[in-house]
């Protein structure tokens, strides 16, 4: 088993039950060099308060994978604001907890803003780099990881030349046995769509060999040092959907290769935050759609515009109203070239 740094970034807006039964799964994995860093993007929703209830061992955790062991609290935690953790933390904090196990101890952000996926998980990455991580994995707050799903992703990544991030088999949390995305999926730029592997499908095996996917879906994304220090950040442009994409694209375009791991399982709940097929989705899926093609494949572009099209008289004739409005309001942001927050507010 390696012994490579890895820093797990955990970004919390208002999903606190989430996270801390994100976090109490992160408690059990097999791989011993990793440090919990949890992201809070200005809840308001007292989600600090409740995670550190959690950490002291004032607020147990109900899963459906296992059952809450009380002997792994308390959990020593390091806080910072926003620019002392970009800045890398504090010495003397840090010196605290360096000889605590690393399921007994974890980094605090406060953004104090809601900064989006890419602004929220860049703030996390800069601390990471920061204080020498070997890797960074991105990891919604809204899933549950197998214990050996950071063990095989980092002996796969070793084990094969010029690999810059991988994905995990990500299984649906609420459908028993049901793939949501084999690591990541493909990309028609044509049709301005990224479809996961294996989406929806029972999981009989099927999804089982290491393949380079398209792009890795941030939901469980390992990514090498190397790498963001040659590629740069998420792009904060897109706010929401879409911002994994661009990076892995970025990342293919300067030679690196991703790879799907299929043994390191991640159960996962899935716009939890933003809701299935909301305006929200709607709006930024297909805003950040057009700018994806735009920025890489321009010349599908035309094309793309006018399947993309195709979904306003869908949601009319379904009398989703909503929707139709945030998908006019997508293009028309798009037209104006108007990238981050946008004017579909995300509510929880």
């Amino acid at each position: 088993m390696s012994n490579l740094s890895v820093f797990i970034l955990v970004l919390n807006w208002n999903g606190w039950k989430d996270t801390i039964e994100c976090l109490e799964s992160i408690q059990r994995l097999s791989y011993m060099n990793y440090s919990i860093v949890v992201v809070d993007n200005g809840s308001t929703d007292s989600s600090v308060a409740r995670i550190k209830d959690w950490a002291v061992g004032k607020l147990s955790v109900e899963s459906i994978f296992f059952a809450y062991d009380p002997t792994t609290k308390p959990v020593t935690r390091v806080e910072y604001d926003r620019a002392a953790a970009e800045a890398g933390g504090l010495q003397e904090q840090e010196a605290k907890i360096e000889a605590l196990p690393a399921n007994r101890k974890i980094i605090l952000i406060q953004n104090g803003a809601n900064l989006g996926f890419a602004g929220g998980n860049n703030v996390g990455i800069r601390y990471a780099l920061k204080r020498g991580a070997d890797y960074v994995w991105l990891l919604n707050n809204d899933t549950v990881v197998d214990r050996e799903a950071l063990t095989k992703m980092v002996d796969l990544a070793e084990t094969r030349a010029g690999i810059g991030m991988v994905g995990s088999k990500l299984l649906c949390y609420n459908k028993q046995g049901v793939i949501q995305a084999a690591g990541g999926g493909k990309i028609w730029p044509w049709l301005g769509i990224a479809k996961h592997y294996g989406e929806q499908e029972d999981d009989t095996g099927q999804w089982d060999e290491v393949i380079e996917p398209d792009y890795v879906t941030g939901a469980s994304l390992l990514s090498r040092r190397a790498a963001i220090e040659d590629i740069g950040l998420i792009k904060e442009d897109y706010f929401l959907y879409w911002e994994d994409t661009d990076w892995c694209e970025r990342a293919k375009r300067k030679g690196w290769r991703l790879l799907y791991c299929p043994s390191s399982l991640v159960w996962h709940k899935e716009n939890n935050a933003t809701g299935y097929k909301s305006p929200v989705v709607d709006y930024y899926a297909l805003r950040n759609s057009l700018f994806f093609v735009r920025q890489f494949y321009a010349m599908h572009l035309p094309s793309a515009f006018l399947v993309q099209l195709l979904k306003l008289p869908k949601r009319i004739i379904k009398g989703q109203f909503a929707n139709a409005r945030a998908i006019v309001g997508g293009y028309a942001d798009f037209l104006r070239r108007k990238q981050g927050p946008g004017r579909v507010k995300v509510k929880r």
